[in-house]
């Protein structure tokens, strides 16, 4: 879904429940997109592998990533640092 359909969506939307799905499925995007960055960074070596293990840094870029994508999307904005 691009950013184009997400806003088509919502304004073709006759109800809150198909606003709520559009959300959803924003949410659902971002975090794949997310995790897809994150694999990627985590392939190329700048952020550290933490499978198996308590470490949580590679939830916290995700996190941050799709954090950053939903801001982006929902305001239109970037986010600073």
């Amino acid at each position: 879904m691009n950013l184009a359909e997400i806003q088509r969506r919502i304004n073709n939307s006759t109800s809150t429940e198909e606003v709520l799905e559009t959300c959803d499925a924003i949410h659902d995007e971002t975090l794949d997109l997310a995790i897809r960055i994150t694999n990627e960074l985590v392939l190329e070596g700048v952020v550290k592998d933490c499978t198996d293990t308590n470490d949580s840094d590679e939830f916290i870029v995700q996190d941050t990533i799709q954090r950053y994508l939903m801001a982006f999307i929902t305001d239109g904005q970037k986010m600073t640092v």
